[in-house]
Formats: structure tokens, sequence, C-alpha cells
């Protein structure tokens, strides 16, 4: 709500939701002590900082856990949303996996471009989910473009480690010749 608040004029085109996107909604071994890296401070910081990011630990107090399908389902039921999705921005430091995977109805119905923030360290926080983020969007169609030139990228795991290297990121649209324009 204050980020909100310092935005006047983008007020009436906002929906403020306090969730956590994951594979399936209300999970309740996740609401259990949920923590995630969802901050990153300047200076100083906690003993819950990460030893490669950065980030620190905070718990999901009063989040609802949910996925992106269901959630816009929701605010369409509400008229929270009338449209068809168009563009998501995606940025979850490192749980996209388990965001895509609860939108398989947004993946296959919609396809719309997602701007997400790519980096194999955060990924490799467990094994394999890098090669399977990269999947998921291979098995919708989807192709990944550097953000800013729109340069394709490889549609392979250990490619696209090689170009991004280690502890670095990069931002990427995924999208598909069949999405919305």
């Amino acid at each position: 709500q204050a980020n909100a608040a310092l935005n006047p004029a983008l007020l009436p085109r906002l929906v403020l939701v306090q969730a956590a996107l994951t594979a399936q909604t209300d999970d309740p071994d996740l609401k259990e002590d949920a923590r995630f890296y969802s901050r990153w401070p300047l200076k100083g910081g906690g003993a819950d900082r990460h030893r490669k990011h950065l980030g620190e630990l905070e718990t999901a107090k009063r989040a609802r856990f949910l996925t992106l399908d269901t959630l816009v389902q929701e605010m369409r039921a509400k008229h929270s949303i009338n449209r068809p999705v168009t563009f998501v921005k995606l940025d979850v430091d490192g749980h996209e996996l388990d965001v895509l995977r609860g939108a398989t109805q947004l993946l296959t119905a919609q396809k719309p471009p997602i701007l997400i923030e790519i980096g194999p360290h955060v990924q490799d926080e467990v094994p394999q989910r890098f090669e399977q983020l990269i999947g998921i969007f291979e098995d919708h169609g989807y192709r990944l473009e550097t953000g800013d030139t729109g340069k394709k990228l490889p549609m392979s795991a250990p490619a696209l480690r090689a170009l991004i290297g280690d502890g670095a990121t990069i931002d990427v649209i995924a999208c598909t010749d069949t999405g919305n324009p």
C-alpha cells in the first residue's frame, strides 16, 4: 500500500494483492513459517543473508498461498480484470518455476509474453530447478529473447548458464508466436 501511494496517478488502475504465488493453491506445507528471500538491504543486514546473492529471508505473514491461475480466476470473478492477460512481469527471486507450474491455464490458453530475470545461481538452491524452468517454457511453446535487444537465446540450460555467468542475471522476455501481441 505504501508503494502504491507513491504512484497516485496509477492507484485507480491497481489491484493490490498480498499473496505468495505457488504451484498449488493453499498447500498447508507452504504456510507454516514460509520464508522467502525477498529483501536486499543496501547496508547492514542480519544473519539470514544469502551467501551469494545477499538477500534476506522474510516470513510470508498474512499472505495467501495460491496459483497464478487461481488468482486470475478470482480477479475475473470479482471483475477486477475483464480482459485477457497480455503481459506478465515475474520477479519472484528464484521461485519462478513454482509460479509457472501454477499458471498452466494462462500459459496454455493466453500465452502472454513474460518478462523474467534469470539467474542460474538463484535457481540452483534446488537441484535441477534451472533446467526445469527452461523446460516449462519449452513445454508451452515459448522461446527466450534478451529483454533489451530481443536477441534469441538458447533454450538449453548449459548454454544459458555459460552465457549468463556465475552469480549474474539477465532480463529475458519469454514469448511465443501465437500469444498475445
